[in-house]
């Protein structure tokens, strides 16, 4: 493999030894690779010889609160790192998203500590509200100042494993097809899709009846007075809106008017139920669309309606929709709805004492099958297990943020950014290890991982 390192592979073709997965693949059988279309339905795309952009210790895909924090905790324990961002900004649903809300900051982690303080001191900051423009820059900073490199624009399109263990991450972007090649690689992409590529099983939505949470689009508006509209809770929002003709989708979630400051407002009041976002990109087309035009009406009618209204103005739509559900992938171990209700502690707490609820949306406009709201439960401080982030099926490979490994339940209480910042801390933090000491993160001593951690974190406190 030592020419591929340094030059390039080939997209199909690689023999035995190197597999190569690709997004939306499949068996092509029939003429001949001239552009034609045969008679399988398929175009067969001729074998080509792939550049190796670039190779790190740790590679990480996916820019959003996980990734950004596994990239710089990685690279502040020593190692040299690529992250790709699918999205024209670091920071996921916070910035392309539109949710400016750090929901459950864990401020030990020493990454949040940073982002929070900075984000008060250089932006002054409502926290956990902020403006996303000023969190796209501050993430851009931390990644420089760490020694993160990063491209923007770059979305993975493929994996390549060698003997179970994952080599290559593949992707497409202005550069055309790219090839990373990395000792550890972080799935960080929020759906699994790195994961899913490279081989490791998955699971999605409830596990008995396959229903799964809504996404949500969410928009940024002006124009408010806001000793006018100050105390207006979700419910009191939702009120309004029917009030202008235009109950939200949002339905018995209410609706949700924050204040970010210098006039600048966030508005969440948006589910589009029933669309499967991870794997279809019309899905997220047609979804994005709906919720896009639902704002618009929403804000328009609200300005009918005068009074504190009649000066609304619509700045943004989010040009990432926050989706809920992806692929949860298979770990060594798998957070539980049973750990939630009992409150379990682990012997290797990637993160401790979550009390996040189990917070499942309606997964249809009037609300949760029976089935599903009779096993929500009371969340008793639990622990994210290590073993939940390295991948079970793939070697080479860890994962944070929502797609780690667990169940329909237990989604619901950690997949919110405020545990994604420590998931990703912890998981830069094995990569850089594994990748030091060329072993594969299954094979890591959890002591190993924590001290490392704590070495990190003190250093940059």
């Amino acid at each position: 493999m030592g020419n591929m390192n340094r030059r390039s592979f080939m997209a199909t073709g690689l023999g035995a030894s190197l597999t190569v997965a690709t997004a939306g693949s499949a068996a092509a059988d029939g003429e001949s690779s001239d552009g034609r279309q045969n008679r399988s339905g398929f175009w067969r795309e001729p074998a080509r010889e792939i550049p190796v952009a670039g190779e790190a210790d740790v590679v990480v895909c996916g820019g959003g609160p996980a990734g950004l924090a596994a990239a710089i905790s990685a690279a502040r324990a020593g190692a040299s790192v690529q992250l790709l961002e699918s999205n024209g900004c670091l920071g996921g649903i916070w910035t392309a998203g539109l949710v400016p809300y750090i929901i459950h900051a864990r401020r030990e982690s020493c990454l949040m500590a940073q982002i929070w303080q900075r984000m008060a001191a250089q932006h002054d900051s409502r926290l956990p509200f902020f403006n996303p423009e000023d969190m796209k820059v501050l993430l851009e900073e931390l990644c420089a100042e760490a020694g993160v490199s990063f491209q923007l624009h770059t979305r993975v399109a493929a994996a390549a494993t060698e003997n179970g263990r994952l080599r290559y991450a593949v992707t497409e972007s202005k550069s055309g097809r790219q090839a990373w090649g990395g000792k550890i690689f972080i799935d960080t992409t929020g759906d699994g899709d790195l994961g899913a590529l490279a081989g490791n099983g998955y699971d999605f939505a409830h596990e008995e009846t396959g229903l799964f949470q809504p996404s949500s689009l969410n928009c940024l508006v002006a124009g408010l007075d806001s000793e006018e509209v100050a105390g207006l809770d979700r419910w009191a929002m939702q009120q309004e809106l029917k009030r202008a003709g235009v109950g939200p989708s949002y339905g018995l979630m209410g609706a949700s008017l924050f204040f970010l400051g210098a006039g600048l407002y966030f508005l969440q009041a948006t589910h589009q139920y029933g669309y499967r976002l991870f794997d279809s990109a019309r899905n997220q087309t047609r979804a994005t669309v709906a919720g896009r035009a639902e704002n618009h009406r929403m804000v328009h009618a609200l300005r009918q309606l005068g009074g504190k209204w009649r000066n609304i103005v619509l700045v943004a739509t989010a040009e990432q929709i926050g989706n809920r559900e992806g692929r949860r992938l298979h770990g060594l171990a798998t957070v539980t709805r049973d750990d939630l209700r009992e409150g379990r502690k682990q012997p290797d707490p990637a993160v401790s004492g979550v009390t996040y609820l189990m917070n499942i949306h309606p997964v249809r406009l009037e609300g949760n099958p029976a089935e599903i709201e009779a096993l929500r439960a009371p969340v008793k401080p639990y622990d994210i297990p290590f073993r939940a982030l390295v991948a079970k099926d793939v070697d080479g490979l860890l994962m944070a943020g929502r797609c780690l490994s667990g169940d329909f339940f237990a989604h619901g209480s950690y997949r919110v950014t405020g545990y994604a910042v420590p998931l990703g801390e912890t998981a830069g933090v094995a990569a850089a290890v594994a990748a030091q000491t060329e072993c594969v993160p299954r094979e890591l001593a959890w002591e190993a991982v924590r001290d490392r951690r704590r070495e990190v974190r003190e250093a940059h406190l």
